[in-house]
């Protein structure tokens, strides 16, 4: 028996005498993850790193750098099972996560590894892209460099505006953001026009049947 081997017998122990909502159970199902990923068992590494994942989200929902690190791990599987888009996912994900803890220059790093991935992988109008490039502009904008900011809305805006409907909260969303960078500019004209399109598409939604 390999040291490895020894491990995963250890935590398998330890799982067996703590409650399923333990927080220590997030550190050994990603610790299991990570002895699996070295024995070459992928699949079963994926689901131990998920399982740590979504306890963490349920009992940590705050702890920002052990679910960062616990995205690490998976987008360390993703890599080796060669899966880019779910590869992609899991960089915008942790870059989500860095943005949360306000730490920006990581944050701007698995965006835009995210987005590179995302460029080779996807048609040019897919929806993913103008994710990657609307957190793009949130990382300038954080970052004051409001011009490259509203490059990225934009981007993002003319992806959404070919496939979603002209009254989706998305759409809304996009809008906002273009309307405080122009703010943040000193082009409150634009800005104005920008923030009304946004309004104008979030009071069609509230007095839609539906929403009554």
């Amino acid at each position: 028996m390999n040291d490895l081997d020894k491990a995963e017998e250890f935590y398998t122990l330890l799982l067996n005498e703590l409650p399923s909502d333990h927080s220590d159970v997030i550190t050994i199902k990603n610790d299991l993850g990570g002895i699996y990923r070295e024995n070459g068992e992928y699949l079963q590494a994926l689901q131990n790193h998920k399982e740590a994942l979504k306890l963490h989200r349920l009992i940590m929902p705050h702890d920002f750098v052990q679910r960062a690190a616990i995205y690490n791990d998976i987008g360390y599987v993703y890599e080796e099972l060669e899966i880019s888009p779910e590869l992609a996912d899991t960089y915008n994900n942790i870059g989500e996560v860095y943005l949360s803890m306000q730490n920006i220059e990581t944050a701007r790093v698995y965006f835009e590894k995210s987005l590179e991935i995302r460029l080779k992988s996807l048609p040019s109008d897919h929806r993913s892209l103008a994710t990657s490039y609307s957190n793009l502009g949130q990382v300038y904008d954080y970052s004051n460099d409001h011009q490259k900011g509203l490059e990225y809305h934009q981007k993002s805006l003319n992806i959404l505006l070919k496939c979603l409907p002209p009254n989706h909260i998305d759409l809304a969303a996009v809008y906002n953001n273009i309307g405080a960078s122009f703010s943040d500019l000193g082009d409150f004209t634009s800005a104005l026009i920008n923030q009304k399109k946004a309004l104008r598409i979030k009071c069609n939604l509230l007095s839609s049947p539906r929403v009554q």
